[in-house]
This record gives C-alpha cells, structure tokens and sequence, in this order.
C-alpha cells in the first residue's frame, strides 16, 4: 500500500529488487528462535519454512504508521530506517561467498506499525556464535584459530565495500 511505497522510496535501488512485494509472514510455518523480549536480540528471528524450504526470517520493527502512509519525519522511525537499509545495504554489497546472503524482503504493517521481514538461508547447525561456543568446549586453540580466521575472512569481505 501507500505506506510500503512510500517506505520503498528511502531504500537503495540494489536491496529494492529484493523486495516482494506481495509476500506476508503468514504465509510461513514459523519458530522463534531469539525474540526481542528475551533480550538475545534486538530483533525476533524465526525459522520458518514456506513451500518445503526452511529459512530464517529476521524482523524490524519500522515505526508507526502515519494515517496511509509510513510516518518518515519522525526522528525514531528515520533511524530505523537507516539502522533497516544499512543491514540490508550491506550484505547485498558484501556478495562474498562466506558471507550469508540476503534472499528477499517484504514489508506488512502489524497494527499501527510498519514491519520488515528479511528472509535468509537457514544453517541447521545454529548460529556463528553456538559453533564458536561449541568448538571452543573441544578445543580451545582450534577456536582462537578460527576466530582469526573469521577476522580475515571478514577484513577480506570487507575491503569489497570500499
């Protein structure tokens, strides 16, 4: 609608083609896996699965809908915004192989609110941090090994963003 329209316009054309736009979150089987309210994320992340595909789907919260149209003046919602188009930005940007990629996004409103999904591909084995945590309890020099390995791959994906 006007809101999702009037939302798109702030964000960069190269993350807007990943935008679908008629796509809802109810369209997924869902399980949170880390909630905002839990205080793990600032953001609720859920494994879902649409169509026999399991994903991961990481909400944000937007800001408040104005009348029809998202409400973008105020200084709130335009850091959300920003903090929404930077995340999304950059791992568009980064296409590194060891870097997860964005798949898709779409936006719905919940309420008085405007809310963005972006959808990831989903790794069985957990997060970055629970195999860092599992490693580092077999073996404690393994994992300083890989986190330096992380540092350069990470330095190497990021050089690409200059």
């Amino acid at each position: 609608g006007d809101s999702a329209s009037s939302f798109l316009s702030f964000i960069e054309p190269k993350a807007r083609k990943l935008h679908v736009p008629h796509l809802r979150k109810n369209r997924y089987k869902l399980e949170l896996i880390s909630s905002v309210e839990g205080h793990e994320s600032r953001h609720n992340i859920w494994k879902a699965e649409m169509e026999g595909k399991q994903v991961c789907l990481k909400t944000f919260h937007l800001g408040a809908l104005g009348g029809t149209s998202a409400s973008v003046s105020g200084g709130e919602t335009r850091q959300k915004l920003r903090t929404f188009q930077r995340e999304l930005v950059t791992v568009v940007n980064l296409a590194h192989p060891h870097i997860i990629k964005a798949e898709l996004f779409f936006l719905e409103s919940k309420g008085s609110h405007l809310l963005a999904y972006v959808q990831y591909p989903f790794y069985h084995h957990g997060s970055l941090n629970d195999w860092l945590d599992r490693i580092e309890r077999l073996d404690a020099e393994k994992a300083e090994e890989t986190r330096i390995l992380f540092r350069i791959v990470l330095h190497d994906a990021l050089r690409g963003l200059e």
